[in-house]
């Protein structure tokens, strides 16, 4: 999210570093909240742009992870198909008859 940019970019800076620390956690996070609430939009702005390009940029690697991997599926399920020398997926003969049931 725009926030946890934010964040990062926050722990970087000399002031706000020397504010954070020797604070736990909790007091950390609730330092650097107070920070984000204070800023206007405008301030967050670059935040909330540079979100947006790092979320399309994820949806376009997704959508070429998802094509990927439906390929290789395709082909496993190719693979699946070919005759395994009589043999089908579980072991069993194709041709051999079944067990006459018994009661």
């Amino acid at each position: 999210t725009s926030y946890s940019l934010f964040c990062a970019d926050a722990k970087t800076e000399a002031h706000i570093r020397e504010e954070l620390s020797g604070k736990t956690l909790s007091e950390r996070s609730q330092i650097l909240s107070k920070l984000w609430e204070s800023m206007n939009e405008e301030q967050k702005l670059p935040y909330k742009e540079q979100q947006s390009k790092l979320r399309s940029s994820y949806e376009k690697e997704m959508e070429k992870y998802r094509a990927d991997l439906a390929e290789w599926k395709s082909q496993i399920t190719c693979a699946q198909h070919l005759p395994h020398h009589g043999v089908n997926q579980v072991g069993k003969e194709p041709t051999k008859p079944k067990r006459f049931p018994t009661s």
